[in-house]
């Protein structure tokens, strides 16, 4: 059998979009991936279906495996003929011991790439708004590890000969800052020297402690830090108050639930994201194809007897055309029909087929569509939608005169297996905001919850709603919306949020 190949990839400080583009694609392509505590679980998610996740790194004080088993792993997975991939935080050759599984893999002529990454030195400075050099204040960056493990206490590093002016980062010194500051200060560093412990930087977990080289190691004390930190000391850290970014943004430190399925949160999560929210996913539904297609094939079958196709969702559309070209079919089929749609993404992807809307609402409601449609008596109107769904549509064209036709093309389900650890934090009251994009994602979310512990989790969380329908079904099971948007669009639920908080 060939022997495969190992890519020690950096996975950056902690934010999941500071991975290279070649790491991203490596990581794409891997059969194994072999990662760290400190590597954010979304990376994960860009692993190709099938592949296998090894966790190898410390929780809890212990590591899940010994260096000299991680090697070995590395080795055995490549000579059984596997891409591994084999993620590491901030970049792999920076305290992160990536020299001596390259060395190993080296001895056992084990094909491998190193591919760099962000550091947490360069990653979590920028997040937190300190700039490690400036040519007013520092031309110079130390960099030294607090300790050497394996029993050592503190790092051997001779404190006495790092220049006083250059901007010391010192990487898993929180246990031993206490003594280290006590070194500097012996080897006559400014005691209000400025100072930073920075907590999970670049994520929406990120802490920061400021004081100076005579206070730092207390503040952190009583700030009650724990690992993983980097600790910045030097006159740059005075620059945070300028130049701050990331901890400023309107939802930093904000946990937002989204309900959504997984197909569809990475688009809203990123939206929330960029405001500076901690996302966590709950799906609660699931789209699944229908039952039967016999209604909607006999529709597709017979389109062209039809004045009107509406739509009322993007999964529609992407279910509809899905089936027409399964059928061998195409959009030259809709010759001469016109299509109605509700909102603007299910408009968009109307048009992304070519296609033009002809009837389009203000307000993204079945009423208005059918109200912006006008007369319709005589007229055949194919309706592609949910299995289940509101008749307000289908009967309101009927009371006015047409003859419609329900071609169900997909159908939503509740979700059984919920993600645990997101249904611990919202019992324990650590979420802000729970997100409803549809009245299937509320009931979805509550037959997961007694009585008491929905009143238990929107005593703390807020719950947002897409729209009237979505608050409506809230009001239902008990909860009052105290987030809605003026539209019933993502982008509008997103802004809406935001401006709750602002």
């Amino acid at each position: 059998m060939a022997k495969g190949k190992v890519f020690l990839i950096g996975a950056g400080p902690g934010d999941p979009g500071l991975i290279t583009l070649k790491g991203r694609d490596w990581l794409n392509k891997a059969d194994v991936v072999v990662y760290d505590a400190l590597v954010n679980s979304h990376l994960l998610e860009e692993a190709k279906p099938g592949a296998v996740k090894i966790f190898v790194g410390k929780r809890g004080g212990q590591h899940a495996k010994e260096q000299r088993e991680i090697n070995d792993l590395l080795v055995k997975q490549a000579q059984r003929g596997r891409l591994v991939a084999r993620l590491k935080g901030g970049d792999p050759l920076l305290f992160g011991r990536g020299g001596e599984e390259a060395a190993y893999l080296h001895e056992h002529h084990i094909a491998f790439e190193i591919i760099p990454g962000v550091t947490s030195a360069s990653g979590a400075a920028a997040y937190a708004g300190i700039p490690l050099t400036d040519r007013r204040l520092s031309s110079m960056i130390t960099m030294v590890t607090g300790h050497e493990g394996d029993g050592k206490n503190l790092s051997p590093v001779e404190w006495s000969r790092i220049s006083r002016k250059s901007t010391l980062v010192i990487f898993m010194g929180l246990d031993q800052l206490p003594t280290i500051t006590e070194r500097l200060l012996h080897h006559l560093w400014d005691a209000e020297l400025p100072a930073a412990v920075i907590r999970w930087g670049s994520t929406a977990h990120q802490e920061i402690v400021e004081g100076t080289l005579g206070d730092i190691a207390e503040k952190a004390r009583e700030a009650e830090m724990t690992s993983p930190v980097l600790i910045i000391i030097g006159d740059v850290v005075r620059l945070r108050k300028k130049i701050r970014w990331f901890d400023t943004k309107p939802l930093f430190g904000k946990k937002i639930v989204i309900t959504r399925t997984l197909e569809q949160a990475p688009e809203f999560a990123r939206l929330l994201e960029e405001a500076g929210a901690e996302v966590l996913s709950f799906p609660t539904i699931q789209i699944l194809p229908p039952k039967s297609w016999e209604a909607a094939d006999q529709a597709i079958h017979d389109i062209t007897q039809y004045d009107w196709l509406l739509f009322t969702s993007v999964n529609g559309v992407r279910a509809f055309f899905n089936r027409l070209k399964i059928l061998g079919s195409d959009i030259r089929e809709l010759k001469g029909i016109r299509i109605g749609a509700i909102g603007p993404k299910t408009s968009a992807r109307l048009t992304d087929f070519g296609l033009k809307v002809d009837a389009f609402p203000d307000e993204y409601r079945a009423e208005a569509l059918a109200d912006v449609i006008g007369q319709v008596k005589d007229c055949r109107v194919l309706l592609a939608r949910a299995a289940e769904a509101r008749d307000v549509l289908p009967d309101t064209l009927q009371e006015r005169g047409a003859t419609v036709t329900i071609a169900p093309v997909y159908r939503t389900i509740k979700t059984r297996r919920i993600a645990g650890d997101v249904k611990k934090r919202l019992l324990a009251q650590e979420i802000d905001v729970v997100t409803f994009t549809s009245s299937s994602t509320v009931d979805g979310f509550m037959q997961h919850f007694s009585s008491r512990e929905k009143r238990r989790i929107f005593e703390k969380a807020k719950a947002a709603a897409i729209g009237p329908i979505t608050a409506g079904t809230l009001k239902e099971h008990g909860v009052r919306p105290a987030i809605r948007a003026p539209s019933y669009t993502i982008e509008a639920l997103a802004r809406s949020i935001v401006k709750y908080f602002v």
